[in-house]
């Protein structure tokens, strides 16, 4: 017998051997098929006697691509799928939690962004299970939140837009695009330069406001919180005009602004999708005083409220960072406390200072007119060039960023100290709102170093710095809450001290004091009369929101309320046969107080 093999005959029989798997007979599982003409599911069945494989199709949906699952930061998963361009519109990316697949909800998703899905109940069952097993690929990161994403490796844009130098890296955004489309660019930045950048250069307001707007990257590099400005002043001195210079960084500035008048909700789901950027608030005379107080606390504290889960347990509560540039014919303050129901408080203030629109030159919010005959012609001119002009200049400094990170952060730290260490010795509150002026002028001198702004260093750290110093000298350098509680005990005084205080020199013991008593008035001759205010009105009407041991810090602390030695901040009197405790002040105004 010959051991030895046939090697060409065992070549012929392993062929024939893999002939006969591959033959379709030896493959009838059914599986998924996409053609242009949609998904189809396909069976395979082999006739016994001839050995035919017959294939049947049964339609499943119109043609989508399934692109592999998505995961976000929170755990959830997610298909993600692609519609192809048709009838003239973009392709779409779907993002489709794996929750609703197979649900009502899951096929509205898919029928609404033009994927027709056929009815017959086994049709869709299968459709979904395809759907579900493709998505356990995971190879897509699922947010609703713009701004940075994988350690600011991604940034993104309101419009959805992913900019990142890594090919590699798949971001969707799944959130907001209510305005996605005024986030485009429109012009290159040499356009936006020489229409608008240029005219930047020595007008302090809208060195403000260009900063402003292309500062909010910088908030997470450097660990900052969200804020920004609001200037205020006449309808007519070029306010919008900045605001809308400033916008124009980013966007198309009549398309993304943001009304003030808006619900919270909105305004959450907005600050999610421009987390990282910028806000522009408009028409705050529209706004209730509500709307203004609600908004400062959802939109600035960076944090939206806890929603619950129709399935149990809570939602994450989203979280974000913006920057605001803000415009009113008033303060802020002004705007929330008319009508007396809310107040303007101290942490709203160092959110949102306000600052005057005029830049004191007699041509309203411009310092200089580059050639401009009139302040109108020049805010004509940028109020035409932001509609042709906008997005590239806010892209560019992003994609600086991400090229240069470390070096960014360490500069913008840099110029701060630089700016911070031109500034007086200022309270905490005071501060605070100075470092955010600081972090503005650091921007521009970035943008600067990057080739974006045609202007030098010096005329930033000067316009800025002319900015705050008009801030400073409408705020003072104190802490903005010890300015509201002195501004609230010389209002009440105003208002009360000649006919809700009994004189002690004209009363004698039976004195009828009035429904409204406030307290005790004692004349000195030519000194200033001594009042003796109830411990009940000093905590109703002095104090009010402010905690009363912060309030008798402050008034004693300017040499206004006597405080006695002892543990005891009040005096004992005896009237009317009752002896009480009184808060006594020296004088009805505070001893700094000058008649203007």
């Amino acid at each position: 017998m010959n051991d030895s093999l046939d090697h060409d005959a065992m070549a012929v029989a392993l062929q024939s051997i893999v002939d006969i798997e591959q033959q379709p007979a030896n493959n009838l599982k059914p599986y998924i098929e996409t053609t242009k003409s949609g998904l189809f599911y396909v069976t395979r069945q082999q006739d016994k006697d001839t050995g035919e494989v017959v294939e049947k199709r049964a339609p499943l949906s119109s043609i989508f691509h399934h692109l592999g699952g998505g995961l976000d930061e929170h755990g959830n998963h997610y298909a993600v799928l692609e519609r192809p361009r048709h009838y003239g519109s973009d392709s779409r990316t779907i993002v489709l939690p794996l929750g609703d697949v197979g649900t009502g909800q899951g096929w509205k998703v898919l029928q609404s962004n033009g994927v027709m899905i056929y009815s017959q109940k086994s049709s869709r069952e299968k459709l979904a299970d395809y759907i579900q097993k493709e998505a356990l690929q995971v190879s897509h990161a699922i947010t609703d939140k713009g701004g940075w994403h994988h350690d600011g490796k991604a940034y993104i844009l309101p419009s959805g837009e992913v900019i990142t130098p890594l090919d590699k890296l798949k971001v969707i955004y799944n959130g907001d695009k209510s305005q996605a489309a005024a986030f485009a660019t429109k012009g290159t930045l040499k356009d936006w330069n020489n229409t608008i950048g240029q005219y930047i250069t020595g007008n302090s307001r809208l060195c403000l406001a260009v900063g402003t707007a292309l500062a909010a990257p910088l908030l997470q590099l450097l660990g900052l919180e969200s804020g920004g400005f609001h200037i205020f002043g006449d309808s007519s001195d070029g306010k919008t005009t900045a605001a809308k210079v400033a916008l124009s960084v980013w966007a198309n500035p009549n398309d993304a602004k943001v009304s003030w008048n808006g619900t919270g909700y909105a305004f959450t789901n907005i600050a999610n999708s421009r987390n990282d950027n910028f806000m522009m608030l408009d028409e705050i005379g529209e706004a209730s005083p509500q709307a203004v107080y609600s908004m400062a606390y959802s939109v600035l504290n960076g944090t939206g409220k806890a929603q619950g889960n129709k399935d149990g347990g809570n939602r994450a509560v989203k979280k974000w960072r913006v920057l605001v540039f803000s415009t009113g014919e008033k303060s802020i303050s002004g705007y929330v406390e008319r009508g007396g129901r809310f107040q303007w408080q101290a942490g709203q203030e160092t959110r949102l200072p306000s600052i005057p629109a005029n830049a004191g030159k007699g041509l309203g919010v411009f310092d200089t007119l580059h050639g401009f005959g009139t302040g109108k012609d020049m805010a004509e001119h940028l109020n035409d060039a932001v509609l042709h002009n906008y997005g590239g200049a806010g892209v560019a400094f992003v994609k600086y960023i991400l090229q240069h990170s470390d070096l960014v952060t360490e500069l913008a730290k840099q110029y701060t100290d630089t700016f911070k260490a031109t500034l007086p010795n200022m309270g905490n509150q005071a501060g605070r709102i100075a470092n955010r002026f600081a972090l503005v002028a650091a921007t521009l001198m970035l943008a600067i170093d990057a080739k974006l702004l045609p202007m030098s260093h010096d005329d930033a750290m000067q316009s800025i710095k002319q900015c705050l110093n008009d801030w400073i000298a409408r705020s003072g350098t104190g802490n903005y809450e010890e300015k509201r509680i002195i501004e609230q005990a010389s209002v009440f005084f105003e208002q009360a001290a000649y006919n809700r205080f009994v004189s002690l020199n004209r009363a004698n013991n039976h004195e009828h004091t009035p429904p409204n008593f406030a307290g005790l008035r004692e004349e000195r001759g030519e000194k200033a009369p001594m009042y003796y205010v109830l411990t009940g009105v000093f905590d109703a009407e002095i104090s009010q929101d402010f905690d009363r041991h912060k309030v008798v810090t402050v008034l004693d602390g300017i040499g206004w309320l006597i405080v006695p030695s002892g543990k005891h901040k009040t005096t004992r009197k005896r009237f009317n046969g009752e002896v009480k405790r009184y808060f006594v002040f020296e004088g009805s105004a505070p001893p700094d107080h000058e008649e203007e």
